[in-house]
């Protein structure tokens, strides 16, 4: 599911959608990533098993846009996790596996 090629297709996605939203507010930004971002990162993946390191690629990518869109250049896991920018792609999509199904 998460291969190096859909990974260049979901940035490939917010590029274009960066490219053409340089001088709109971020919830702009923020509501065409969710309209033609995110379907291609969720795309069948209700119908495939995920590794845990698979989980970890998507959050990559989406953490990236999200520092992207809100212009965080320094990473400070506390500072961002104090505004509670970055979110792992499972709970801002509504689902949070339980512990037995994610692999350790």
């Amino acid at each position: 599911m998460t291969t190096p090629r859909t990974i260049r297709k979901l940035y490939a996605a917010a590029n274009a959608v960066f490219s053409r939203t340089k001088y709109v507010s971020a919830v702009v930004k923020l509501s065409l990533i969710d309209a033609y971002v995110l379907p291609i990162m969720t795309y069948a993946l209700e119908a495939v098993s995920l590794s845990r390191g698979q989980y970890d690629e998507l959050s990559v990518c989406w953490n990236n846009l999200f520092r992207r869109i809100f212009n965080i250049t320094c990473i400070n896991g506390n500072l961002l996790k104090h505004y509670n920018i970055i979110v792992p792609v499972w709970i801002s999509l509504g689902f949070v596996p339980s512990q037995a199904t994610l692999p350790a």
